[in-house]
């Protein structure tokens, strides 16, 4: 068998007056499409798959699957090797555009920072000192929504070698789960590290 891709349009005022004409309880693109390609069945040409993508559907998982097909459309008689679609989450970057704004990208000053405030928040369930919340990004459009961090000192109850620093993240410009990162020791430069990671990831997801 060949496989033929081929790009078809229902008009759905005519499949609901064929539905309605001949008595077709349904009359969706779909329920249409197999029933018209039903006729074709004896000249060996067989309906496989249909899926419904409206060129106005906001849905951002069907826009991406419009836009797949359509490049792979546009390159069905001239393809690169190197050349292929973006992937959902990149494409998704690049519709919605960078919506993060650094206030610092500073981790030294930042981890001094914080330790320096150790005790300036609220101290956790168990005793441990914590920072205030310090903001490391802000939503370009919307200034209210940040991302901001506060240091966690793991002391309390613990041996020397498991003492280290947490800290909290919370993203209000994806609306994130809060999250928690910690370091293996209570040592400033690891905790510079650490926040170094947490800033890779957020431009990553900035396309920064």
């Amino acid at each position: 068998m060949r496989r033929l891709f081929a790009e078809i349009e229902i008009d759905e005022e005519v499949a609901d007056r064929y539905a309605e004409t001949n008595g077709v309880e349904d009359s969706t693109p779909v329920a249409f499409l197999e029933h018209e390609f039903g006729w074709l069945e004896q000249s060996g040409i067989t309906l496989k798959y249909a899926y419904i993508a409206d060129e106005d559907d906001t849905e951002d998982r069907a826009r991406y699957i419009n836009y797949v097909m359509e490049w792979a459309q546009e390159r069905a008689e001239d393809f690169d090797k190197n050349d292929s679609p973006l992937s959902y989450k990149e494409w998704l970057r690049n519709e919605k555009g960078c919506r993060r704004m650094f206030v610092t990208s500073d981790s030294k000053t930042l981890a001094s920072e914080m330790i320096a405030d150790l005790g300036s928040g609220e101290p956790t369930e168990r005793g441990d000192r914590t920072s205030r919340y310090f903001e490391m990004a802000r939503d370009q459009k919307d200034k209210d929504r940040t991302v901001k961090v506060a240091l966690i000192e793991q002391v309390h109850g613990l041996d020397c070698d498991m003492r280290g620093y947490a800290i909290h993240v919370i993203d209000d410009v994806e609306m994130k789960n809060c999250e928690i990162f910690h370091t293996e020791h209570l040592d400033r430069f690891e905790l510079e590290k650490l926040l170094d990671r947490v800033y890779d990831d957020l431009r990553k997801e900035a396309r920064i």
